[in-house]
């Protein structure tokens, strides 16, 4: 995780095709609005931006309005983030994308995000994936993200909530990147293909950036990029739907990609603890019973689940 990856050259904008943008959109316009008018602010490449709305009724009229140059797309139907995105990258590649930013729909920028993250793509072949460190908007200066580790004992890879592997300012290859701002190379997406939609949100993420580490692209942390992050701005946090798919979709993850010994812990730890713990900490101690239903039953869905082929 902590091999250092050097920067040398810098990308021109006559270098390469545009990078497409995808933000899937859900009831959120207003944020997509604040985020691509942050993108067309401050980035200096070129991008092209498609939002794909999973909205249940068609919810891209103030986006077309202020950015006509962005393409929306109507989803047929929710079936969830990662499939929204998985529609974005089809459309990019069909325009000859070479790069595909996923970035969700509560970001924006005050800086030149991009650049930094396209310079360590041209030094290094073998980088499939790449994301920067991610501030919350409030508190200000307050890290969201920045950089990850991986311990499958303890439930997978987490965010890094400090500025340990920032302090250098050199790119670092790390196990893991938040889907929340996740840059593409589209040679990587052909190998590895798209995103695992049954996951519906959170964790695909965290699946797929197995993949990529499986298939043998490497993904890195770049820290002189920065991102904001209204962070749980659309589903809540700890909403039932949070505490349900967070509850289910670890199970998913953890029986895919952990070391079966370690999947063996996580199952009887969440079974004899976390299920208990979340009784005492949502029913006793927050008054919120919904929230244990949703836990419980998030888990018995993971487990009843878990040999499902991913798509």
């Amino acid at each position: 995780m902590n091999s250092d990856v050097s920067v040398h050259n810098t990308f021109s904008p006559d270098d390469m095709q545009p990078i497409w943008i995808v933000i899937v959109n859900y009831h959120s316009q207003n944020l997509v609005c604040r985020c691509i008018e942050s993108l067309q602010k401050h980035l200096v490449l070129p991008f092209k931006v498609v939002v794909v709305d999973n909205s249940a009724e068609s919810e891209t009229d103030k986006i077309e309005a202020g950015f006509p140059d962005t393409i929306t797309i109507k989803a047929t139907s929710n079936d969830g983030f990662a499939a929204g995105c998985n529609i974005g990258v089809d459309h990019a590649i069909e325009h000859q994308a070479d790069f595909i930013l996923l970035l969700n729909t509560d970001t924006f920028t005050v800086q030149d995000f991009l650049s930094p993250m396209l310079e360590e793509f041209k030094n290094n072949d073998k980088l499939g994936m790449a994301g920067p460190t991610i501030f919350y908007e409030e508190p200000a200066n307050k890290i969201w993200m920045a950089g990850s580790t991986k311990n499958w004992w303890s439930g997978g890879a987490k965010h890094i909530l400090d500025d340990s592997l920032a302090r250098d300012k050199k790119p670092v290859l790390v196990p893991f990147m938040s889907g929340c701002c996740m840059l593409l190379r589209v040679k990587a997406i052909k190998d590895v293909g798209l995103m695992d939609t049954r996951y519906f949100l959170y964790f695909e993420d965290g699946d797929y950036c197995e993949a990529f580490l499986k298939n043998k692209w490497q993904i890195a942390y770049i820290p002189e990029a920065k991102l904001v992050h209204s962070a749980s701005s659309t589903t809540g946090f700890q909403s039932e739907n949070y505490v349900y798919y967070f509850s289910r979709n670890r199970i998913w993850l953890m029986y895919r990609w952990a070391p079966k010994i370690a999947f063996v812990y996580y199952f009887l730890f969440t079974l004899l603890v976390k299920v208990p713990g979340s009784i005492v900490v949502f029913s006793l101690f927050r008054r919120k019973p919904n929230l244990t239903k949703a836990f419980i039953k998030g888990f018995i869905d993971g487990v009843k689940n878990m040999g499902t082929k991913h798509e």
